[in-house]
């Protein structure tokens, strides 16, 4: 799965982990993944010894990523991860896994770019990335956030350059699929396109919570500011 912060990535791995045969980790790509708290220690235990997992992690992303998928075996016949637009550029991961003519690929993108800034406004003031089904949000570091002009066009000229990218690279593949971030509220819906994409019958169930149901932009304390941009999509061209 090819995506970026803020996009629904973590919902959307928790639903392709409820397929059948299908096993999708997050972000063990990112060159800290071994010193975070969750997920390294089960991925070490498939490896020969934890050196080798952290050398390979480290040395030889691919072939960390080729025994990874080999000690599934049989049990999971799908296995994938996410990746971020910029994760271990140099590593060849790109080139010769995530694009490869026998991979399946995933492109989860949120189309407001303003919505998916201040979500990440949010999350960084608040530490809190992920709320489960039941979670309270905890908005007490959420509120009247400063927006900054420059901070903003910066990320907003990035992020359509590597959603440009991505949609080019994958364009005319039948293995890949294009998934929305406003699908992911929709399960059933969802669940059949997943299922025409991945030749299984699939069934959904939502885990996660939508942080907020307010509009971003009342998050700002400097509205006026940010007003300019709320209608920003990566769908439409830069010079429309």
């Amino acid at each position: 799965m090819i995506s970026k912060a803020r996009s629904g990535s973590n919902q959307l791995a928790a639903y392709l982990n409820q397929v059948p045969g299908c096993r999708c980790y997050g972000e063990i790509f990112k060159p800290n993944f071994p010193n975070t708290k969750g997920g390294w220690k089960g991925i070490a235990a498939r490896f020969a010894s934890t050196e080798e997992a952290l050398a390979l992690h480290r040395d030889d992303l691919c072939a960390f990523w080729d025994r990874l998928v080999a000690s599934h075996g049989e049990t999971n016949r799908i296995v994938g991860a996410r990746i971020f637009y910029t994760d271990r550029r140099s590593s060849g991961i790109w080139e010769n896994r995530v694009f490869h003519p026998d991979s399946l690929v995933i492109h989860l993108w949120r189309d407001s770019i303003f919505d998916s800034y201040v979500s990440l406004m949010r999350a960084k003031a608040s530490d809190q990335w992920v709320v489960r089904k039941g979670e309270a949000v905890d908005a007490s570091q959420a509120d009247e956030l400063r927006f900054d002009v420059e901070a903003y066009l910066d990320y907003r000229q990035k992020a359509r350059r590597r959603f440009g990218a991505t949609e080019l690279m994958l364009q005319g593949r039948d293995d890949s699929l294009s998934v929305e971030y406003a699908e992911i509220a929709q399960p059933n819906r969802l669940a059949l396109r997943l299922g025409a994409f991945l030749g299984k019958e699939v069934t959904l169930k939502s885990t996660l919570e939508k942080q907020t149901r307010r509009a971003p932009i009342s998050y700002l304390d400097n509205p006026q500011d940010a007003a300019p941009f709320v209608d920003d999509r990566l769908s439409v061209p830069e010079d429309a």
